[in-house]
């Protein structure tokens, strides 16, 4: 009869031996195949630990606020504050937007109300009105594609895939963080950070402000 301190050695080396993540090897999923029709094809990904990254082309890669995007905020709630930013070589005006704290935006535009943003986003050449950087944890903020903060991560992966299964549906939702970028990568990202069930912060940014921020301070 074996003692209780070798059934406790053999079930702990038993624990080791055992995979971490049964439902991870099930997540082999042809991603391509299951894109919602409705959204334009993926045309790659990538995944780690916690993310998927994707690089997409259509209306949320191109234009993923619409013109009234932040129509619904409190203008009372909103601070500007003016500046300047080295992008491309050239000094760009800028203008800092806050509303209470739950959205801020990032534009080029020093002079209009940036509610109108959202249709201007790609700076191939400094310009108006273009992003540069958007935060957003308030619900009363929708995307083009409808997606929003507040929103549970089966509806949120439902505007992106088709007819998904229970075991797909699953394996999805491993993921915390959802990112999305264009193959030519000018076009502003966006990145939907999940707290459990729930999107809680929506982050986008122009990939030369990252590339910006990567360089090392002189």
């Amino acid at each position: 009869m074996l003692r209780p301190a070798t059934l406790l050695l053999t079930a702990l080396l038993a624990l080791v031996g055992a995979p971490a993540c049964r439902s991870r090897e099930k997540c082999e999923l042809d991603l391509p195949a299951m894109f919602h029709k409705k959204v334009p094809a993926l045309l790659s990904y990538t995944s780690s630990s916690d993310t998927l990254a994707f690089v997409s082309g259509g209306q949320l890669t191109w234009h993923p606020l619409g013109a009234n995007a932040f129509a619904s905020l409190d203008s009372n709630a909103c601070h500007r504050q003016r500046g300047t930013l080295t992008l491309y070589g050239q000094l760009v005006p800028t203008t800092h937007t806050s509303f209470a704290g739950e959205v801020e935006v990032l534009s080029t535009d020093a002079t209009a109300i940036p509610f109108f943003v959202g249709i201007y986003h790609r700076l191939i050449a400094p310009g108006p009105q273009a992003l540069l950087r958007v935060r957003i944890s308030s619900p009363k903020v929708a995307l083009t594609n409808t997606a929003r903060v507040g929103m549970a991560k089966a509806d949120f992966l439902g505007l992106f895939f088709q007819h998904l299964t229970a075991d797909e549906l699953r394996c999805l939702s491993n993921y915390h963080v959802f990112t999305n970028a264009d193959p030519v990568g000018v076009y502003i990202n966006q990145t939907f950070v999940f707290r459990g069930d729930t999107l809680r912060e929506i982050r986008m940014q122009l990939p030369e402000m990252a590339r910006t921020e990567e360089k090392p301070a002189r």
